[in-house]
């Protein structure tokens, strides 16, 4: 994984004076700068939050423990959740996908 990660610097990087750059960066440790806080803010979008919070509840057990407990009333209730809580996301995420600027092929560049 370490070869890889890497590697994936000297593709990136436009010289190797720059690759160097991004080697000492990646080896002498985190720190907060004024660079570090204004990427965080460049990222920030008002869907960030509520992303986090969901993929937090999505990566608990809360799935299986929800599917059990509306098993126990109802099956087809929870089959329609389900099914219409897929539908959701499915159409977020295409809204998102459309929002979002354009995004050339990651090869292009080569």
């Amino acid at each position: 994984m370490l070869v890889v990660l890497l590697g994936f610097v000297l593709f990136r990087a436009d010289s190797l004076s720059q690759a160097g750059a991004m080697f000492t960066a990646m080896f002498t440790g985190f720190s907060i700068t004024t660079a570090s806080n204004a990427a965080f803010w460049n990222l920030y979008s008002p869907s960030l939050f509520p992303t986090l919070i969901a993929a937090v509840v999505c990566a608990l057990p809360v799935g299986p423990w929800l599917h059990e407990r509306m098993l126990n009333r109802s099956k087809g209730a929870a089959q329609a959740l389900v099914c219409s809580g897929a539908l959701v996301l499915l159409v977020f995420d295409i809204l998102n996908l459309a929002s979002t600027s354009f995004n050339p092929f990651i090869y292009f560049q080569f």
